[in-house]
């Protein structure tokens, strides 16, 4: 069994007062993690897991004085898959604040209620994610590290998936099932399934592209109402993108879109929101290309503000149109970029550019005919 990198951290963390909380999708090993942490200790150990609906009902706003039968002479109580027990945040506050000769070991599929206000201070909290290059070349070595490369850039590092290649295909789909089903749609409460399933299609395969609620309504079969609701879902929500992301080599940051007749404030913000996803992807590891974008020539003086000098920048060119002046616009947005930025290289995808830049250009075209096709 592969050695993940969180174990000695977290037995170097255990008993000092606070709960272990480690979060994850289904299936990356936050269950085993602890199994193997706990294979050390000689304490009495309690296990509870929250799919179980006695398990889920005895915790829900359990108080101190139930709390106390649950643990019993206990001194490690594991609970696995708490954000599936409402208001799990204020049970957990209580065990820690209540009990503090126990250590308290919580594992979640998403952040939710885990993440919230009343474990502040009170927790040391992980995101474990798939098997990583390092782990598996500390365990296997380099050489069986490299004759795997193709199989997990195709299929993923998930510990299941690793350790059974042939049954590779099988396993990622019962995971995509159990992830997106269970956990996604139940806990968000949507209520067309199918829909969010077309939707996550059509976002696959508009990937670089620019995205238009109206667009993806159309391709889905729905409003544009009903599709922008769902995407805020994964907006709001990056814990169920990024362990995917994490599985290429490359990505080009997403492009909260500033247009010519939206408010300052708006295009500001959305400005800021690209800068600020593109450095959390790049602080965990994903190589995320910067992507710029830019409304009227107003918004030349912080558009272009917070990306870096001398670096491969991504810009898109869609649904410009026969409009001379908007054409004319956008022309000065590249010349501008190149001007402030110095761009080793562009990286443009949708529509090929009208005209040629003082800069090496590469395209990247979005598939979106196919989803057309289905």
């Amino acid at each position: 069994m592969i050695e993940r990198t969180l174990q000695a951290i977290i037995e170097n963390d255990m008993f000092r007062g606070k709960a272990i909380v480690v979060i994850g999708a289904r299936q990356v090993g936050k269950s085993t993690l602890f199994r193997m942490v706990l294979e050390k200790k000689s304490e009495k150990i309690l296990r509870l897991n929250c799919d179980e609906p006695e398990v889920r009902a005895m915790l829900t706003e359990a108080g101190t004085s139930d709390l106390k039968l649950i643990v019993g002479q206990n001194r490690i109580v594991m609970i696995d898959e708490a954000q599936s027990v409402p208001g799990i945040g204020m049970t957990l506050k209580r065990l820690v604040d209540n009990f503090p000769e126990i250590q308290l070991l919580v594992t979640g599929s998403s952040s939710f209620e885990l993440q919230n206000e009343p474990l502040t201070g009170r927790k040391y909290e992980y995101h474990l994610f798939p098997l990583s290059s390092a782990e598996i070349c500390a365990t296997d070595g380099i050489l069986h590290l490299r004759q795997t490369l193709e199989q997990r850039l195709i299929f993923g590092s998930y510990p299941e998936v690793y350790s059974h290649p042939e049954e590779s295909k099988r396993i990622l789909m019962d995971i995509a099932g159990s992830y997106l089903y269970k956990d996604l749609l139940t806990l968000e409460n949507i209520r067309r399934p199918v829909l969010f399933e077309k939707l996550l299609v059509a976002l696959a395969l508009q990937l670089s592209s620019e995205v238009s609620y109206n667009e993806l309504a159309q391709m889905v079969g729905t409003d544009n109402k009903t599709v922008e609701n769902k995407f805020e879902v994964l907006w709001n929500k990056p814990s169920i993108v990024i362990p995917r992301l994490q599985n290429y080599k490359c990505v080009i940051a997403p492009d909260f879109s500033v247009f010519v007749d939206q408010p300052k404030a708006v295009n500001v913000w959305n400005i800021y929101r690209n800068r600020w996803v593109t450095s959390y992807m790049q602080s965990l590891s994903i190589h995320a290309v910067p992507s710029a974008s830019w409304g009227n020539v107003d918004s030349f003086e912080f558009c272009f503000d917070g990306l870096p000098r001398n670096s491969i920048i991504a810009i898109g060119h869609t649904a410009i149109g026969k409009d001379r002046s908007y054409k004319k616009l956008y022309r000065m947005g590249v010349e501008a970029l190149i001007e402030r930025k110095r761009p080793t290289k562009l990286l443009v995808y949708g529509a090929p550019l009208d005209f040629n830049p003082d800069v090496e250009v590469i395209y990247y075209k979005g598939n979106i005919q196919k989803l057309r096709q289905l």
